[in-house]
């Protein structure tokens, strides 16, 4: 598997016409959109990683072929470890004109960081979330929509 340029020209190109927030690394926003194709919601291995990483670098150990304590569940990631499902994702986020949201955006609701290594990497939405402190509790249940 080629790795992911990542860069963050990369990451730009990539993500336009993508709603995300503009002060947020795109580099890491990408990565996590990565993630998001890569790993299945909940998968702990994944955000094992991501914690003690980063997204970026998580990501290259992820699709690296070393054998090492990543081994099993990188072989539940390599089959989706594909730049055109990554596009393709990205794509559809354009059509539904859906937005892009990162732990790091304080619309993130709060309630999904007690999820810990198990929280989602990205949300893909639809709307215009409320900041999560002032948000009804389901917000996220009633308008979240997957892009995909």
């Amino acid at each position: 598997m080629t790795q992911p340029d990542l860069s963050m020209d990369a990451a730009v190109t990539a993500l336009a016409g993508v709603d995300r927030p503009r002060d947020r690394d795109a580099s890491e926003t990408y990565a996590r959109v990565w993630w998001s194709v890569l790993a299945e919601p909940g998968d702990g291995a994944a955000g094992e990683l991501m914690a003690r990483f980063g997204p970026e670098d998580a990501l290259r150990i992820a699709l690296s072929d070393v054998d090492d304590e990543w081994s099993s569940a990188r072989s539940r990631w390599m089959p989706r470890a594909d730049s055109g499902a990554v596009r393709r994702a990205l794509d559809a986020a354009r059509r539904a004109g859906a937005r892009l949201l990162v732990p790091s955006d304080p619309r993130w609701p709060s309630r999904l960081h007690d999820l810990g290594t198990h929280a989602p990497h990205v949300l893909w939405l639809r709307g215009d979330p409320e900041p999560a402190e002032s948000a009804p509790t389901d917000w996220h249940v009633a308008e979240l929509e997957l892009a995909l």
